[in-house]
């Protein structure tokens, strides 16, 4: 992601709202949390994709600047535009639920060993 290396030399502009953003073609509700789905949004330009972000459960999106900085920001929105590009797709897809294991079968309650006869010598 060429544009995300650059981008990360200059991080205030990365934090900034850009005006000239357009939310995707199917609304602002495919930006929102839905259970049982991760979703990520593709930035990109000259079509080159440039960077990701991921929404996360809070409904705050991440995003990794460069080697070293991740950053949460409160829309997708919020880094389109500039070095990033504009929001050029959408992506969801369904996420393993954990589920518990089993619990143990019951198990009658412990007794006690049987003492052992000591044999004389």
């Amino acid at each position: 992601m060429r544009g995300a290396r650059n981008a990360a030399t200059s991080s205030n502009h990365a934090h900034q709202p850009r005006p000239n953003a357009q939310p995707p073609a199917g609304g602002l509700s495919d930006h929102q949390p839905e259970p049982g789905y991760e979703k990520i949004v593709i930035y990109g330009a000259y079509g080159e994709w440039e960077h990701a972000a991921r929404l996360l459960s809070s409904g705050k999106w991440t995003s990794k600047l460069g080697p070293d900085e991740d950053i949460e920001h409160d829309s997708p929105q919020d880094l389109a535009g500039g070095a990033f590009g504009l929001i050029v797709r959408t992506m969801k897809r369904p996420v393993a639920v954990k589920q518990q294991a089993p619990a143990a079968p019951p198990t009658a309650p412990m007794q006690p060993a049987p003492k052992r006869k000591r044999r004389k010598r």
